[in-house]
Order: C-alpha cells, then sequence, then structure tokens
C-alpha cells in the first residue's frame, strides 16, 4: 500500500481550548475547514507530520486517529483483504466534505482513516 501523506486526526471535547493550547504551543495552521471565525478542522504543521483538530457532535471518540492518504481506496482495502488483514475494516464512503473515506481499527485506542482525495476536490496534489 502506497500512502502519500499522513496526519494524527483528534477530536477534542474541548475544540476552542484545543485551538488555544496548539496556538500558544506555537503549532502553525496550515489549512482550516469552514468559516474562519468558527472552523469546524483546523490542520497544524507537525515537523514531518500535521495534527488536525476537528469538531464533532456528540462526544469525541477514545483515543486517535491516523489518518493516511492512498491514492486508490479501494485498491488499498483490497489489499488488506487479500493479506488477511484481521481488524475491522469499513467500507469506502463518499463523505460531504469531498473525500473517500474508510475507517480501519488499528489496535485498542488507535484507528486508521484512509483517505482518497478525487482528482476534482482542491485538496488533490497529484498529476
Amino acid at each position: 500500500m502506497e500512502f502519500l501523506q499522513s496526519r494524527i486526526l483528534t477530536h477534542p471535547a474541548d475544540f476552542d481550548l484545543a485551538v488555544h493550547r496548539c496556538t500558544s504551543f506555537g503549532l502553525r495552521p496550515i489549512r482550516c475547514y469552514g468559516p474562519l471565525d468558527e472552523p469546524y478542522g483546523i490542520v497544524y504543521y507537525a515537523g514531518g507530520s500535521s495534527l488536525e483538530i476537528s469538531r464533532q457532535p456528540g462526544p469525541p471518540p477514545a483515543g486517535v486517529t491516523l489518518w493516511l492518504q492512498v491514492p486508490d481506496i479501494v485498491a488499498s482495502v483490497n489489499d488488506l483483504h487479500t493479506r488477511g488483514y484481521e481488524g475491522a475494516v469499513g467500507f469506502p464512503s463518499l463523505q460531504p466534505w469531498g473525500l473517500l473515506e474508510c475507517e480501519i481499527e488499528l489496535f485498542y485506542g488507535v484507528s486508521v482513516l484512509l483517505v482518497e482525495v478525487p482528482h476534482s476536490h482542491p485538496l488533490h496534489w497529484r498529476p
């Protein structure tokens, strides 16, 4: 499986506090989703990776999610099945924000969100 980009995806219980702490810690925002006065997601540069904090309705999930961009989500999921991967693997689906996503259980408290960015999406960077 080929990985194009990665980030840690979190859903803090207190989004505004998380933004304040990330900013005061010195993390630099590189992308903001939604309106600037009340974003529903912010991605911060964190060295060789990035950290995304996201608002989510309801209680935040336990643990952490590793966001991994792949060139072909269906081929990646098929590869997992072919190799006999034993963790729970969801079904790829198109999300309202335009990305194809599939959640995978890695180990207790840690999941992977495989993401394919369609060619028509503004985040697409690969020819």
